[in-house]
């Protein structure tokens, strides 16, 4: 792991934490080439991503670093909410040492890939009306197979990462994040009767624009990135990059279940 960029979320603590870890690498592996957001061009072959804060930081970091392939994450907890495994900053220095001698475990998330604007979004796509109370009319097809004629506010397709994000506050369902599903939920439906729905992340989702009397618009993990107009059709699909992250310990999934615990305070 030759080049190395370090992106964190914009607060002063957080931006200490990176000089500090950023001085560390360079005193201790001065064969490392580290790169900021301000001196990094795409065409830098990046062996590992350094990402200090929360999941909306990572969320940041693959929207930035924005390329047809699979960049390693080392993914330091730093944030308001962190639902996705991270690293204690407390023991950086011995889990990057792991780390830099390929001693490290996985932990392998799915993109959503919108074939139509070749987009790769982390958390969900979204597809929903914009200024109006008017409802929208959508086809769903999986796989070809057409499973429904949808009415509503809108549509959110969510992979298990993002099922803690936009998905759970539309009521659909919690997904641990080592499922290969996705989730597809819907937006304030006009039928009560169409509840989230889990599918395979092997199938192929297609969603045809029918009926709108409003201006529509699709957006990957709350970022704008077209209108959509009647009779357009939107596929989406698993990405063939994952978002790989780097741990030096054995991944324990119930660390999820423990977040959950902890944030949400069930129990309580």
């Amino acid at each position: 792991m030759k080049n190395i960029i370090i992106i964190c979320k914009k607060d002063n603590i957080v931006i200490k934490k990176k000089n500090i870890i950023k001085k560390w690498i360079k005193d201790n592996y001065p064969d490392k080439k580290i790169y900021s957001e301000t001196n990094y061009k795409l065409e830098i072959n990046l062996d590992l991503i350094i990402c200090i804060g929360g999941d909306g930081t990572l969320l940041y970091a693959n929207k930035f670093l924005s390329q047809n392939k699979t960049i390693p994450f080392f993914l330091v907890g730093s944030g308001t909410l962190e639902f996705i495994p991270n690293n204690n900053y407390d023991n950086f220095k011995n889990n990057l040492r792991k780390i830099f001698n390929n001693n490290f475990n996985t932990l392998e998330l799915t993109k959503i890939n919108i074939d139509s604007f070749n987009y790769q979004a982390i958390n969900e796509i979204s597809i929903h009306r914009s200024n109006s109370s008017k409802i929208l009319t959508l086809e769903i097809y999986i796989d070809n197979f057409l499973i429904t004629n949808f009415r509503g506010d809108g549509l959110i397709v969510s992979t298990p990462i993002g099922s803690t994000a936009y998905n759970l506050s539309a009521g659909g369902s919690l997904i641990a994040p080592n499922n290969s599903v996705f989730i597809i939920t819907p937006i304030c439906p006009f039928s009560l009767s169409f509840r989230p729905l889990i599918i395979s992340d092997d199938s192929i989702i297609n969603i045809k624009i029918i009926k709108s009397d409003t201006s529509v618009q699709i957006e990957g993990d709350g970022n704008f990135i077209s209108n959509l107009n009647k009779g357009d059709n939107i596929i989406i699909k698993k990405d063939n990059n994952k978002i790989n992250l780097l741990y030096s310990d054995k991944i324990n999934i119930n660390n999820w279940f423990l977040n959950l615990t902890k944030k949400l305070n069930w129990g309580n």
